[in-house]
């Protein structure tokens, strides 16, 4: 009777067990989590409680030292700032708890870089005061485009001088207090660029002779040099001046090219064909009449 007796308890314990077993894990879908609705030019921020499962207590903590028990609070912070907010929730059987962090307050400001800049010689003026941000510039950082910066530096004037002639492209970067960040660039020539010139020129031509003329040659700055070739693989030299006239050995069709440079180092040619004749060849007609 004693072992039946014992049996018996051990099948109701084991019938105990598996029932539990077979039980679903009561807190398998309760998870904390949230929401919130903010205005960055407030301090007011509506939480909603997005959490799932039989929530029994709610608390929030706000980051500031407060805290609440309500299911989705209305809060006001003291100042703006970036504030932790947790959120704990709770039941006979089950916990769970989630955290964010929140900007509150007004967003971080924008900025835009600008500058404007003056040259002479080799030495260049920037100027960052053009620059606009919504709170205060720190720091102004340059590069000149020549593999050289400034480093970071608290003004929005500098002055940098390059070692040779050419064009730049400089830099700006500007930081603000409050984080924002922007830059801009722009192409800086530096030192004399040399002008333009063109050469140009017409001639005339009477049988093997032409005369040329290069006087319709334009130039920012005077002409020192005049150039002409022929075509017949003769040349006048570099002195020769604007005008000149040439005697061709035969009758033909050459291309004859002028080249001009001027004394700030500008250079330019150009080529036309011209075509000389022996002169007319004269006629004659033998007649005679008779009686």
């Amino acid at each position: 009777m004693k072992h039946i007796f014992t049996t018996c308890l051990f099948l109701l314990a084991l019938l105990h067990t598996i029932n539990i077993q077979a039980q679903p894990d009561p807190c398998e879908n309760f998870a904390a989590n949230f929401g919130f609705d903010s205005e960055f030019a407030g301090l007011n921020v509506q939480f909603v409680n997005s959490s799932t499962g039989d929530i029994g207590a709610v608390l929030w903590t706000f980051g500031d030292g407060t805290s609440s028990d309500n299911y989705s609070p209305l809060h006001e912070y003291p100042e703006p700032g970036t504030y932790q907010i947790c959120l704990h929730i709770s039941n006979e059987w089950c916990s769970s708890e989630t955290c964010k962090w929140v900007v509150i307050g007004e967003a971080p400001a924008a900025c835009a870089a600008h500058f404007n800049f003056e040259t002479e010689g080799l030495t260049a003026w920037f100027n960052g005061n053009p620059s606009e941000a919504n709170g205060e510039i720190t720091n102004y950082f340059w590069t000149y485009g020549d593999g050289t910066t400034s480093g970071e530096v608290e003004g929005p004037q500098v002055v940098h001088t390059y070692a040779e002639a050419g064009t730049y492209v400089a830099c700006l970067t500007i930081t603000t207090a409050n984080g924002c960040t922007d830059d801009i660039c722009h192409e800086v020539t530096i030192g004399d660029v040399p002008p333009a010139c063109a050469a140009h020129f017409n001639f005339e031509t009477e049988g093997l002779t032409a005369w040329f003329n290069g006087n319709p040659s334009e130039a920012n700055g005077d002409i020192i040099g005049w150039q002409w070739n022929f075509g017949d693989g003769t040349s006048s030299g570099p002195d020769a001046g604007a005008t000149v006239n040439h005697t061709y050995a035969e009758a033909g069709t050459y291309t004859v090219c002028l080249l001009i440079w001027t004394g700030n180092g500008c250079e330019d040619d150009i080529c036309q064909t011209v075509t000389v004749s022996g002169g007319v060849t004269p006629t004659c007609a033998a007649h005679f009449n008779f009686e």
